[in-house]
């Protein structure tokens, strides 16, 4: 299954300055012509209402009934809204002929200035939104600019290359472990221009393991450089409490340890509905008939070759019966190892049923390229074979 993630491009700066002028412009025609509402055109407002009451008055006199006419019709253009002895409102002509006003029911002008005072209001506010709202900061699922200021659509687990395999394909993930930490985000393009098909993020917790590595702060603001698949390692003691920063963040697959899971079932229902794949990682000492039950419902196994929490550790060969158990039991599953992999040792991951490779210090070198395309040979030669362009 392949997680893709739609761009979302911002709007640029000339498209909102555009709409914000004509926002600003259609207000200020709006307002004009409610200003344009003079006091004789609000009188004659009144008349109209005026006008039904005198329709449903047969006492009126028919002089009254003229005058209400004459101004309705514009002949009579000097009146002014009075108050007659009883204290109601009166229309008043300049010979002091008086029409009493009712503001019982609705006029049938009355839609004017509504529509002016809302269309202004709507002016106002797209003007506000467009000239003062800040840009929306790319979120978990938007496509982030490479540092070459190319857009890219997709962040998926598959090999860069966009070879096509029969099975399952050799996924080469980099350590970011291993990577000059006072210069990840310039180590981890390297890599990924090398040739590297995600990046591995290990996150520790100082709990779980005797280590503390980064958080979701470090992890966001690399993603900010980055539009690689973060494959994102959680050794911490309450992965249930680091999904939602680990969305947040822009982490593309949440794997968690089931040593600290506390219900699998419900973590991983969690973790999905959060927008990340899921995997499932267990130490060298946990039996890995632990993850059998949940091998249909997640995106990779890993098994630990190194006890976790430290790079640099020596590669634990007698780790590979659990590969090729799960290799035989699950053809087609996402079978990742993780410590003290490199091109001297790549070969037992391999031939075990291991494709998708975790390696630190071996690919943070000098020749990241050469190494790199070491490690997918191996893997292509024992474990997926060759890929068609």
């Amino acid at each position: 299954m392949t997680t893709e993630y739609q761009p979302l491009v911002a709007q640029s700066d000339n498209k909102k300055w555009v709409v914000g002028a004509a926002a600003c412009a259609a207000g200020f025609v709006a307002m004009m012509g409610l200003l344009s509402l003079d006091s004789n055109n609000t009188v004659q407002l009144y008349a109209v209402r005026a006008a039904q009451s005198v329709r449903a008055a047969p006492a009126v006199t028919a002089s009254q009934r003229q005058f209400v006419a004459a101004v309705q019709s514009g002949k009579v253009s000097k009146v002014d809204l009075a108050v007659a002895a009883d204290g109601s409102m009166v229309l008043q002509s300049a010979d002091g002929q008086q029409v009493p006003v009712s503001l019982a029911g609705p006029s049938q002008n009355l839609w004017a200035p509504v529509l002016l005072m809302g269309s202004a209001l709507v002016a106002v506010g797209l003007a506000v939104k467009h000239f003062f709202a800040p840009a929306s900061a790319p979120a978990r699922s938007v496509a982030m600019f490479s540092a070459t200021g190319t857009a890219t659509p997709t962040r998926t687990w598959g090999p860069a290359s966009g070879k096509k395999y029969k099975g399952v394909a050799p996924i080469i993930c980099p350590s970011l472990l291993a990577a000059d930490l006072a210069n990840l985000a310039a180590d981890s393009k390297r890599v990924m221009d090398a040739g590297a098909d995600v990046l591995h993020v290990d996150v520790m917790d100082g709990h779980f393991v005797p280590n503390l590595s980064w958080g979701a702060p470090v992890i966001k603001c690399l993603r900010q450089h980055s539009d690689a698949f973060f494959d994102t390692h959680l050794m911490v003691s309450n992965p249930e409490d680091f999904i939602a920063p680990m969305a947040d963040a822009g982490v593309d697959q949440f794997t968690f340890h089931i040593e600290a899971a506390k219900d699998v079932n419900q973590l991983i229902k969690d973790i999905k509905a959060a927008g990340m794949k899921v995997g499932i990682s267990i130490k060298p000492k946990t039996p890995v008939e632990w993850v059998f039950p949940y091998m249909e419902d997640i995106d990779l196994i890993l098994i630990m070759t190194v006890e976790p929490g430290f790079g640099g550790q020596s590669f634990m060969e007698d780790m590979m019966p659990k590969v090729q158990t799960l290799r035989e039991k699950f053809p087609d599953a996402e079978i990742q190892v993780d410590g003290g992999l490199s091109p001297a040792t790549i070969d037992a991951a391999a031939k075990a049923g291991a494709n998708a490779i975790v390696a630190g210090s071996a690919t943070f070198v000098e020749d990241a390229k050469g190494a790199i395309d070491a490690l997918r040979a191996s893997v292509e030669e024992y474990c997926t074979g060759p890929g068609e362009e």
